[in-house]
């Protein structure tokens, strides 16, 4: 036991006496983690500002057949906008990320 004893102390003092291994091992987390986390954390602020004011764009199709979901989707603050047309699925853009479908 003294070997490996004597071993880690050694090892232990060559560590301590390279200045530029310490910077590395304990400097750059100590400046590195605290500027990610205020850096994701700004962008996932923002994302989230972005996400809850531009409205989700929705076309549907056959809205005849449900006149309830089409009064709650274009109720003011509902997050959500009709786009195209609500009939011919030709009428759709391409611009809508969801397409909602009633049957009869």
């Amino acid at each position: 036991m003294t070997i490996v004893g004597t071993v880690f102390r050694k090892e232990l003092r060559e560590l301590l006496r390279d200045r530029r291994s310490l910077m590395i091992m304990f400097g750059v987390p100590l400046v590195l983690y605290p500027l990610l986390t205020v850096a994701l954390g700004g962008l996932a602020r923002s994302q989230d500002k972005k996400l809850k004011e531009e409205a989700t764009k929705v076309a549907v199709r056959n809205g005849g057949a449900a006149p309830r979901l089409l009064e709650q989707l274009r109720a003011p603050g509902s997050g959500f906008e009709l786009v195209g047309g609500t009939t011919a699925p030709a009428t759709i853009p391409a611009t809508a990320p969801a397409t909602l479908t009633t049957t009869e």
